[in-house]
């Protein structure tokens, strides 16, 4: 379980060792014109025309990416809400028949794509950074605004639609930001968690800040300075589910009691009663990173039974075919077959045609061979 966040801060490492003077464009930077010369998917949106209260929206993607795949649905519900006020627009720098084909095999994506012919424009706007999906939002004035990951989008999204956003708060993190690289660069483990420290204060669900202290107390073997530094954390944003998420991988990479991490992971049931996607995480947490044997499969079972709850008819098939998926697991974990194989049935009838539906009646016919082998064994004289 540690392994996620860890995968995060060596791409962190790979980009800011790269050679090279490319940097990516920060906050307050005026942005450099582009003209997307052939779109893959959607009308064309022209850059140069942001209307008086509109902010433009650059999200450079690519398939390969699994978080592009997954943030589909997620940059389908902001295209919805926040249509009028942002301009959206999805670059790829990818083999034109490879994203062609993508786009042909996912009817569901309702925002347009262009074609970066030769990379140009990922590399003005991106630098040597290796993050993908990378979003950028730029004002009418061509001034960057702010430019980050999927999983903050969400929250800045709000602040700038409220009028809330303060440009000058990222500015100073653009500047904390240089030096945590500087810190992450040279191995300077102090330096990390001081600009980290920084950046967290102004903006405390900063996902890499939090990730590369995490990593600079790990580093430093500073496990208890790691687990209170989280708890304060969350104690400050109670509502955010990363530092949860980033304790229980502590708690399970260690020997523990079984009761400290069922109550931990109780309490993250708990906490996020109405957020699909944290109970449905919290359900592949437990089956794929708690320790053999301490697995709490009964709060497993609750959370992917609620994550199934809250969906509703406007999310996409694949959705709740991955959802149903969880939930067939945890019923097999605890050993009721048939269950599983009746809700696995469900998520292969969603999936009925697309590519995903081969994997997913796999795991439906690997539920049927151990429910027939249970069977035999239980006729046995």
């Amino acid at each position: 379980m540690k392994r996620h966040h860890h995968i995060i801060i060596l791409f962190l490492l790979m980009a800011f060792s790269l050679p090279g003077l490319l940097k990516a464009l920060e906050p307050g930077e005026i942005v450099p014109a582009f003209t997307v010369r052939k779109w893959l998917h959607g009308g064309a949106v022209n850059p140069d025309k942001i209307a008086d209260g509109q902010h433009l929206m650059i999200i450079f993607w690519a398939s390969w990416s699994p978080l592009c795949v997954e943030s589909i649905p997620l940059i389908n519900f902001f295209q919805e809400k926040y249509g009028k006020k942002f301009k959206i627009l999805a670059l790829t720098k990818e083999k034109q028949k490879v994203a062609e084909k993508f786009i042909s095999e996912h009817p569901e994506i309702e925002f347009p794509i262009g074609y970066d012919t030769g990379g140009s424009i990922s590399k003005r706007y991106l630098g040597v950074n290796l993050v993908i999906p990378r979003i950028f939002i730029v004002n009418r004035k061509k001034v960057l605004v702010w430019q980050g990951e999927l999983v903050d989008l969400e929250r800045v999204l709000e602040k700038i639609d409220s009028g809330k956003f303060d440009l000058r708060k990222q500015r100073k993190i653009s500047a904390y930001r240089k030096l945590l690289q500087a810190g992450i660069q040279g191995r300077q483990h102090d330096v990390v968690i001081e600009m980290a420290g920084h950046i967290l204060d102004i903006a405390p669900k900063d996902p890499v800040s939090l990730r590369s202290r995490l990593f600079a107390h790990e580093q430093k073997g500073e496990y208890d300075a790691a687990l209170k530094f989280l708890e304060n954390l969350i104690k400050r944003v109670p509502d955010y589910p990363l530092p949860y998420f980033l304790k229980l991988d502590m708690l399970a990479a260690r020997p523990q009691n079984p009761k400290v991490l069922a109550e931990w992971c109780k309490k993250i049931h708990e906490c996020f009663p109405k957020n699909a996607e944290v109970q449905n995480r919290l359900t592949l947490t437990i089956l794929d990173g708690a320790p053999f044997g301490s697995a709490p499969l009964d709060i497993a079972l609750a959370s992917a039974k609620d994550a199934v709850k809250l969906l509703t008819k406007k999310d996409p098939a694949v959705r709740w075919a991955a959802f149903y998926t969880s939930l067939s697991r945890v019923y097999y974990a605890i050993g009721i077959i048939d269950k599983a194989i009746e809700i696995q049935d469900k998520a292969c009838a969603l999936l009925k045609g697309m590519k995903e539906e081969p994997a997913a009646k796999r795991l439906k016919d690997f539920y049927n061979g151990i429910s027939k082998l249970k069977n035999a064994q239980e006729q046995k004289p």
